[in-house]
Protein backbone atom coordinates (compact mmCIF):
# COMPACT_ATOMS: atom_id res chain seq x y z
CA UNK A 1 0.00 0.00 0.00
CA UNK A 2 1.74 3.21 -1.15
CA UNK A 3 0.97 6.38 0.58
CA UNK A 4 -1.58 8.84 -1.19
CA UNK A 5 0.22 11.70 -2.73
CA UNK A 6 -2.16 14.84 -2.39
CA UNK A 7 -2.56 17.56 -5.15
CA UNK A 8 -1.35 19.97 -2.90
CA UNK A 9 2.36 21.28 -3.33
CA UNK A 10 2.81 22.99 0.01
CA UNK A 11 1.60 20.67 2.24
CA UNK A 12 3.54 20.97 5.32
CA UNK A 13 6.28 18.30 5.15
CA UNK A 14 5.30 16.60 8.73
CA UNK A 15 1.82 16.02 7.24
CA UNK A 16 2.65 14.20 4.46
CA UNK A 17 5.77 12.40 6.89
CA UNK A 18 2.95 11.65 9.19
CA UNK A 19 0.66 10.17 6.46
CA UNK A 20 3.68 8.16 5.25
CA UNK A 21 4.46 6.48 8.72
CA UNK A 22 0.50 6.27 9.47
CA UNK A 23 0.41 4.31 5.84
CA UNK A 24 3.78 2.44 7.17
CA UNK A 25 1.82 1.04 10.41
CA UNK A 26 -1.26 -0.07 8.97
CA UNK A 27 0.09 -2.19 5.61
CA UNK A 28 -0.36 -5.07 7.55
CA UNK A 29 0.71 -7.38 4.96
CA UNK A 30 4.10 -5.71 4.38
CA UNK A 31 4.79 -5.88 8.03
CA UNK A 32 4.21 -9.61 7.74
CA UNK A 33 6.31 -9.95 4.70
CA UNK A 34 9.26 -8.22 5.91
CA UNK A 35 9.43 -10.19 9.67
CA UNK A 36 11.57 -9.51 12.38
CA UNK A 37 14.45 -10.08 10.93
CA UNK A 38 15.55 -6.58 10.64
CA UNK A 39 14.58 -5.75 14.38
CA UNK A 40 16.58 -8.51 15.50
CA UNK A 41 19.38 -8.00 13.08
CA UNK A 42 19.50 -4.23 15.02
CA UNK A 43 19.56 -5.19 18.31
CA UNK A 44 22.63 -7.87 17.35
CA UNK A 45 24.82 -5.97 15.24
CA UNK A 46 23.82 -2.29 16.85
CA UNK A 47 22.77 -2.60 20.83
CA UNK A 48 24.63 -5.92 21.39
CA UNK A 49 22.92 -8.56 21.64
CA UNK A 50 19.36 -9.75 24.08
CA UNK A 51 19.80 -12.77 26.44
CA UNK A 52 16.27 -13.50 25.87
CA UNK A 53 16.92 -14.55 22.14
CA UNK A 54 20.34 -15.22 21.90
CA UNK A 55 19.85 -17.92 24.42
CA UNK A 56 23.02 -20.00 25.69
CA UNK A 57 24.96 -18.19 23.18
CA UNK A 58 24.92 -14.81 25.21
CA UNK A 59 28.10 -14.13 26.15
CA UNK A 60 28.24 -11.71 29.09
CA UNK A 61 31.51 -10.97 29.19
CA UNK A 62 31.42 -9.09 25.90
CA UNK A 63 28.49 -6.76 26.76
CA UNK A 64 29.21 -3.45 27.72
CA UNK A 65 26.12 -1.57 29.31
CA UNK A 66 27.83 1.97 28.29
CA UNK A 67 27.83 1.47 24.50
CA UNK A 68 24.59 0.16 24.69
CA UNK A 69 23.11 3.26 26.74
CA UNK A 70 25.09 5.75 24.49
CA UNK A 71 23.87 3.53 20.99
CA UNK A 72 20.01 3.75 22.67
CA UNK A 73 20.46 7.72 23.10
CA UNK A 74 21.21 7.71 19.58
CA UNK A 75 17.71 6.56 18.84
CA UNK A 76 16.35 9.03 20.87
CA UNK A 77 15.42 6.59 23.59
CA UNK A 78 15.87 7.62 27.92
CA UNK A 79 16.52 4.41 29.31
CA UNK A 80 17.71 5.66 32.64
CA UNK A 81 17.94 9.34 32.42
CA UNK A 82 16.18 12.17 30.42
CA UNK A 83 16.80 15.92 30.07
CA UNK A 84 14.37 18.32 29.21
CA UNK A 85 13.81 22.15 28.52
CA UNK A 86 10.74 23.78 28.70
CA UNK A 87 9.35 27.28 29.60
CA UNK A 88 8.79 28.89 33.38
CA UNK A 89 5.52 28.74 34.37
CA UNK A 90 5.70 31.51 36.36
CA UNK A 91 8.54 33.90 33.61
CA UNK A 92 7.80 32.78 30.39
CA UNK A 93 11.57 34.60 29.77
CA UNK A 94 13.22 31.84 31.85
CA UNK A 95 13.34 28.36 31.24
CA UNK A 96 13.45 25.20 33.20
CA UNK A 97 16.04 22.39 32.67
CA UNK A 98 14.41 19.16 33.68
CA UNK A 99 16.93 16.44 34.54
CA UNK A 100 14.60 12.66 35.31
Amino acid sequence: MTPLPTDDPNEPRAIVNARNLYHSCINEQKIEDDGVDSIFSLINTQLGGWPILQGSSWDNSTFNLLNLLLKLREYNNNIIFGIDTSIDDKNSTEYDLAVS
